[in-house]
């Protein structure tokens, strides 16, 4: 069920709304668009849970995909960018910074 405020027609305030093609978005709105902190739930089983400018993943998020692995990290107009940590749901990896060298290993 819908539940975001409407403003002069536009979405703004915090609620739930549903896609035609079955995403869903339950968190802020600013002038029709996804801004502030919320969660976007894809279709594919996929899901976003962090900050939104624009419309856009922008700020720290965590996108979790189907398969079981996630990004924990920064993200910039829509896109990863910056530091942030994938996880691979099928391997166990570990990853030490030890005097300035990275060293990664599968447990």
């Amino acid at each position: 069920m819908d539940t975001v405020p409407l403003i002069h027609g536009k979405k703004c305030g915090r609620g739930q709304y549903t896609y035609k093609n079955g995403d869903r978005y339950d968190g802020d709105w600013v002038d029709d668009k996804r801004h502030g902190h919320g969660v976007y739930y894809l279709a594919s089983g996929d899901r976003y849970d962090g900050d939104f400018v624009d419309g856009k993943y922008h700020g720290h998020g965590v996108y979790y995909f189907a398969s079981g692995d996630r990004y924990d990290g920064d993200w910039v107009d829509g896109k990863r960018h910056g530091h942030g940590v994938y996880y691979v749901a099928s391997v166990m990896e570990c990853s030490i910074l030890q005097m300035g060298t990275a060293m990664t290993g599968t447990l």
